[in-house]
């Protein structure tokens, strides 16, 4: 079976490349090289945007924390259309890590959620381990993978991740 490639001006991801500045934009290439890093993450991406939408906003996003209080959300999976909602304004900045990488971390969390069975019943804390567990299998190969093959590399320059030299891991 052929593996997956997710190209940079596919239009699936227009909203994404749009909101980091076009298909040219250092984050918006990183974001992809990384993704196409790990075969399984580009395989769970491409299915996924056969079924549902990955809206981008430029909005902050709150949704309710476990108090009930708002807190600042860098996506949200909607439960009965499985669509997936990235908030650029609310990923965590993270020195050691380039923005295309915290993107594709968020999105593998969130990936996880929309192929998460229990998801329409508001499964929390197991759905939130399932998530984590799904973004950590996607990006650990991403991290090997670009490591391994002399592509950790920003293109914006320097590092996408700073990698452990034992591991190959942020």
């Amino acid at each position: 079976m052929a593996s997956t490639i997710i190209n940079l001006n596919d239009p699936r991801l227009a909203s994404l490349a749009s909101a980091l500045g076009g298909v040219t934009s250092a984050s918006y290439q990183d974001f992809i090289k990384i993704i196409n890093a790990s075969p399984p993450y580009a395989q769970q991406l491409d299915s996924f945007l056969g079924i549902a939408r990955l809206m981008v906003s430029k909005e902050s996003l709150n949704l309710p924390g476990a108090d009930g209080v708002d807190v600042p959300a860098a996506g949200r999976t909607d439960p009965i259309s499985k669509e997936i909602l990235l908030s650029i304004p609310n990923l965590p900045a993270e020195s050691m890590k380039s923005q295309g990488y915290v993107i594709a971390q968020v999105l593998a969390h969130e990936l996880g959620h929309a192929f998460d069975p229990g998801l329409e019943a508001g499964n929390g804390v197991i759905g939130e381990a399932r998530a984590e567990i799904n973004a950590y299998k996607l990006m650990s190969e991403a991290d090997i993978n670009l490591v391994r093959n002399a592509q950790n590399v920003s293109a914006a320059g320097g590092e996408l991740f700073r990698a452990n030299k034992d591991t190959s891991m942020p």
